[in-house]
């Protein structure tokens, strides 16, 4: 099986990851033949072909900001539309599967031409693919009736001209011209796309997975002296980039329970992802972690990993510290109570109640044997439902079906 995937980035992102991740799993227990087109790549990988240079990514990040400003955003990019269709032309794909869409490299035309070559299955990482313009829409629910008066044209991707009724109109369109299958790593956004405008496609749900041979718990002593952390404080894993400034992340929820707990000598933050500015006595900030193994490490060296995010669906981080053996305390935040059953292997706390996120962080800070018996229960729920093999088993499953009734027609 010849398998194109696109998305804007390999590794920068959690859609990149976990497209990555699909294709590394289909090829490692189904042997399938893959070609990943990004617009903007880190890695160096036979497999993965780049759309353009510096050059044309200068062009095309200048034309997306210019157009999407002012409301007529994806219609036109002079180098990567064209670069993915050589490769699908070159390639001849089985299947051809698309993961983000936005982000100033692909255009709507390209769709239909795409689908002309091979039958589409579409993995989405948010919900920009049935909104007006956003890729969250938080508490704004105007995608369900025409995005008519967007309240939130700065959200990403922004507009300056609210155009968003007749973006949500063109989408429309087109998915009556195309037939993708719909791929929702979380229950909690099939049922949004089940009231949307891509309500008649079929759809799936495929949680992503990740390689419990890497994230997998490890002797907690051993990690930590890895990564020069004392041994007799209770450590918890923070990720959210930023700061208070991110607000997906729920950064400002990070700065209140860190400045709350600063006279807790015995409790100690791990921050990762990014700079922030609240490093210091009781805050160790180590930055990006770019493999892994590092990562694991960073999980199996916490005891708690705190995830106060604000827009999730399917989120790879809570996912990976689970099945390293770390309970997780975080927002009951689209599809994060689908990972972290609340009580079993970590504490689910209303969505954006900071006091309830405290209770569920001292609940586990004062009860290690309550984070021992969490974070087994995290790691069998792990194997069970978010290993890397079940993963590809379900994508394997599912593309051999849709070439099945491809070849019907």
């Amino acid at each position: 099986m010849r398998i194109l995937f696109i998305n804007k980035n390999d590794i920068h992102g959690g859609a990149g990851i976990a497209m990555l991740r699909i294709a590394d799993g289909l090829a490692r227990y189904h042997h399938t033949e893959n070609r990943i087109i990004v617009a903007k790549g880190a890695l160096r990988r036979p497999d993965i072909t780049r759309t353009r240079g510096r050059v044309g990514w200068m062009v095309e990040e200048a034309i997306d900001r210019v157009t999407r400003s002012f409301g007529h955003p994806y219609r036109y990019f002079p180098v990567s539309p064209a670069a993915i269709l050589r490769e699908a032309l070159r390639f001849k794909p089985d299947i051809i599967h698309l993961h983000n869409t936005h982000g100033g490299y692909f255009t709507h035309d390209l769709f239909e031409k795409l689908n002309a070559l091979a039958p589409i299955v579409w993995t989405l990482h948010d919900m920009f693919s049935f909104t007006g313009h956003c890729a969250h829409s938080f508490d704004c629910d105007k995608w369900r009736t025409g995005c008519r008066g967007c309240p939130r044209l700065r959200d990403y991707p922004s507009l300056r001209v609210d155009r968003a009724a007749a973006l949500l109109e063109r989408k429309k369109a087109l998915y009556g011209r195309i037939d993708p299958t719909i791929v929702t790593p979380s229950r909690w956004l099939d049922d949004l796309v089940g009231e949307s405008i891509l309500r008649d496609k079929k759809r799936i749900v495929i949680p992503n997975g990740v390689d419990t041979d890497i994230f997998t718990p490890m002797d907690k002593n051993e990690a930590r002296r890895a990564l020069d952390l004392p041994q007799d404080k209770t450590v918890v894993l923070l990720g959210a980039y930023g700061g208070k400034s991110n607000r997906y992340k729920g950064g400002r929820f990070i700065e209140r329970i860190v400045r709350d707990l600063s006279d807790r000598n015995d409790v100690l933050f791990l921050h990762i992802g990014g700079r922030w500015k609240g490093c210091g006595d009781n805050v160790v900030c180590r930055g990006r972690i770019a493999s892994e193994p590092d990562m694991a490490a960073c999980y199996a060296a916490a005891d708690i990993y705190l995830f106060p995010s604000l827009a999730e669906n399917c989120p790879l981080m809570a996912i990976e510290s689970i099945a390293c053996g770390t309970p997780v305390v975080a927002f009951a935040t689209g599809g994060v109570p689908e990972i972290i059953t609340h009580g079993e292997n970590g504490y689910v706390a209303r969505y954006a109640d900071a006091d309830d996120l405290m209770r569920g962080l001292m609940l586990l800070l004062d009860d290690p044997a309550r984070r021992k018996t969490m974070g087994e229960q995290g790691r069998i729920k792990a194997l069970e439902q978010f290993s890397l093999k079940v993963m590809a088993d379900r994508y394997w499953s599912l593309f051999k079906e849709t070439m099945r009734k491809a070849a019907e027609k």
